[in-house]
């Protein structure tokens, strides 16, 4: 199942949560500490769900003290992120998943990659043939590394997250 996929990410502790979600629509096949809205979609397939519905942020204004309630779908802007390679044009309220703000720190083209900063974490996301591989890391989260203690790191979860799209794609997915 789409869960165990999830579930290798996480399985050494270099992520903290993760996902994959449909390339097409970002519906959800699988999330781990992410919150989906789970929908049946094709009954031969397990249930699949949107990222979280939309939802209202106070989204800064020019004038940089201002503030204005405006929704965000975060379907549309995880798409738009890899459609767009690594820039959201539809509106300057930055990339939302999960309700989180992530910044896009880089795109690579090549390899359909996108790299995320948000406070205090990050995350990594990955589109291959068929999903998009996702998984934030956390800096105040702890694993063991070659006998020793070390925080949660972008190097460590990008490795993780594009290892999984790699085998994803090696196996048509």
């Amino acid at each position: 199942s789409w869960a165990d996929y999830t579930a290798f990410l996480k399985k050494d502790g270099t992520v903290e949560h993760g996902a994959l979600f449909n390339k097409d629509d970002a519906s959800a096949l699988a999330a781990d500490g992410i919150t989906v809205t789970f929908h049946i979609i094709f009954p031969f397939l397990n249930p699949h769900g949107s990222l979280v519905d939309e939802h209202e942020v106070d989204l800064l204004q020019d004038d940089g003290v201002t503030t204005v309630k405006t929704k965000v779908n975060e379907a549309k802007l995880l798409l738009e992120l890899f459609n767009n390679q690594g820039l959201i044009k539809s509106w300057k309220g930055g990339l939302w998943i999960n309700k989180t703000k992530f910044q896009i720190v880089m795109f690579d083209k090549d390899t359909d990659t996108a790299y995320l900063k948000k406070e205090g974490g990050g995350a990594c996301a990955v589109r291959t043939n068929k999903v998009i591989v996702f998984g934030t890391w956390n800096g105040g989260i702890n694993f063991t590394k070659d006998g020793k203690t070390v925080p949660q790191n972008p190097g460590d979860c990008n490795k993780a997250v594009e290892a999984l799209a790699k085998m994803l794609k090696d196996a048509g997915y």
